[in-house]
């Protein structure tokens, strides 16, 4: 496991933990600065989405998805200059 993938499942902990969101966004920029491009991102949170077995979890990760996408006020937005539709 690369010191990214490890990031990864350790942020998929932070999720179900429900960790503030504050926290969790904070995070997703760390990410946008080591590399992680907001379409890898996603494909990690939908796969975050498979692993989860309860409506709150599911909402948040479908949050923070929007967020990546893009689908946000344009003060949270992380990867504006790759806005996924």
């Amino acid at each position: 496991m690369n010191f990214i993938e490890d990031k990864l499942c350790r942020f998929r902990v932070r999720i179900f933990a429900e960790d503030p969101f504050s926290e969790l966004w904070i995070e997703m920029k760390k990410f946008r600065d080591a590399g992680v491009s907001s379409l890898e991102l996603l494909a990690f949170l939908s796969n975050s989405r498979s692993l989860c077995d309860d409506l709150p979890t599911d909402g948040r990760i479908l949050a923070l998805m929007d967020i990546v996408a893009g689908k946000c006020a344009s003060d949270l937005a992380i990867w504006p200059q790759e806005a996924v539709t």
